[in-house]
């Protein structure tokens, strides 16, 4: 059995912490706008890693079947997200408010989020998967090429729009280009697996050069303000800033091992991608019926009840196993549960492991 690689279940925590700072409303909080910007793409990169394998090539098959429970992962979060928007929080109701039906499912199918936006993640994780399953190229430089032209087209099409000599507003091709998988999950998805071969013979960078590099990205962070910075999640110093940061934390495998930010990452980071935005709807739910704002700290009350939220699914196969084992019953098998952080752990998922980083 493979040791467990502590830093990256750290790394995997402290992501998923910053996926909901993105979300959530929180005072200054574009102030860490560089590092939560890392968040997803850092994501997609520690899945790319544990899916190339030691002898630099990807696990196909094992792909395959990923891409089969992908599809019932992504199909079983819409439907949770359906019956929630269009029966309870009806303020985010998607479905009967769509004057084309047609229309929603294929944007859907292509580009995702179409019935809660930060679900985009899971569309373009699969369909990424799916063109891995049939990439062959094994040259670094050609894929490495490949990665910076998508990169660079998700660059310009988005946070440097502001500088580009034409009107790119109401065009489907750059609405297409700026939310598919082509330059969001497959790049950063590849360049983990170009790190997984690269981290066999080289060390990882010292923690100065991602400092410095952390201040490079505030200095472009105010000069995309200064230039009428208006959309866009990725900047130039972000794929770089997120490759140091996986390779260091590669490198040094047992740090964070006690930390309790590393039992997140290990065991919830998955649902607290999914749920956190059930919990941000109840919450702004609740404080809009008792008149409170919390516009300023909304991500210090979804955090907390969204990881504990997350605690209680997780172990709650565990209690209805143990109640069935009492009353003489065999195990309980909870489909949907299943899909649910606690089988993270277990050997005959692997496809968990490599969907929410599991660092194993």
């Amino acid at each position: 059995m493979k040791k467990e690689i502590f830093s990256l279940n750290l790394l995997k925590g402290i992501c998923a912490i910053l996926v909901v700072m993105i979300h959530a409303e929180l005072y200054k909080k574009f102030l860490l706008s560089p590092l939560y910007r890392c968040a997803v793409p850092l994501f997609f990169m520690i899945s790319g890693y544990f899916l190339m394998g030691n002898n630099g090539e990807w696990h196909r098959e094992k792909i395959g079947k990923y891409i089969k429970k992908m599809l019932l992962i992504w199909a079983i979060t819409d439907l949770v997200y359906i019956i929630f928007s269009e029966f309870i929080f009806t303020d985010h109701s998607i479905i009967l408010s769509h004057p084309n039906i047609l229309q929603l499912i294929v944007r859907e199918v292509i580009l995702g989020g179409q019935f809660c936006y930060p679900l985009w993640y899971i569309t373009a994780y699969v369909w990424a998967l799916i063109v891995l399953r049939f990439w062959n190229c094994k040259s670094d430089k050609i894929n490495l090429c490949l990665i910076g032209f998508l990169l660079l087209i998700k660059i310009l099409l988005g946070a440097y729009n502001c500088i580009l000599p034409f009107d790119i507003t109401h065009n489907c091709i750059v609405d297409y280009l700026m939310n598919s998988f082509l330059t969001s999950a497959l790049p950063f998805v590849m360049l983990g697996g170009i790190l997984k071969r690269y981290t066999a013979t080289h060390t990882g960078p010292k923690i100065k050069y991602i400092v410095y590099l952390l201040i490079i990205s505030y200095v472009e962070r105010l000069f995309l303000w200064y230039c009428g910075y208006t959309k866009g999640d990725l900047f130039f110093t972000t794929p770089i800033l997120s490759f140091l940061i996986l390779m260091w934390f590669v490198n040094h495998p047992k740090f964070g091992q006690t930390s309790w930010i590393r039992t997140i990452g290990k065991n919830y980071s998955l649902n607290i991608y999914l749920f956190h935005l059930l919990v941000m709807w109840m919450v702004e739910a609740c404080c809009t019926q008792i008149g409170l704002d919390i516009m300023n700290y909304e991500f210090l009350i979804v955090l907390p009840i969204t990881v504990l939220l997350c605690y209680l699914i997780g172990h709650t196969k565990n209690i209805t196993n143990r109640l069935s084992a009492t009353w003489g019953g065999g195990k309980i098998r909870y489909d949907y549960l299943d899909l649910l952080p606690y089988i993270e752990n277990s050997k005959n998922n692997s496809l968990f492991y490599l969907y929410t980083m599991g660092a194993h």
